[in-house]
């Protein structure tokens, strides 16, 4: 079983995953391929693996204003998926928490 996140953690993925799907363009000029951002609109769904990998690549972080966040949420949320993402459990813990990530 996946450990409790962090209240900074959770507190970002609460803010910053909504505000994706509501607003799919902001990830525009992100590196996001336009399918991934159209898929989105179309359809709410949201790829976990494309948000990794967004995360990976720091848009988080370097934009944390973006997303509505903190700088401190920003990096928590960066460091999430690159490292406690890969712990059992947690890629079940976001799709119950978020059942639009596939």
């Amino acid at each position: 079983m996946a450990k409790k996140l962090h209240p900074v953690i959770e507190s970002a993925l609460r803010i910053a995953i909504p505000k994706i799907r509501n607003n799919p363009s902001l990830l525009e000029g992100m590196g996001f391929r336009k399918e991934e951002i159209e898929q989105i609109r179309q359809t709410g769904e949201i790829e976990l693996r494309a948000i990794k990998n967004a995360a990976d690549n720091h848009i988080f972080d370097d934009n944390p204003e973006r997303f509505g966040l903190s700088p401190d949420e920003g990096h928590a949320l960066r460091s999430y998926f690159q490292n406690q993402i890969r712990e059992e459990g947690e890629l079940d813990r976001l799709r119950v928490m978020y059942p639009y990530l596939v």
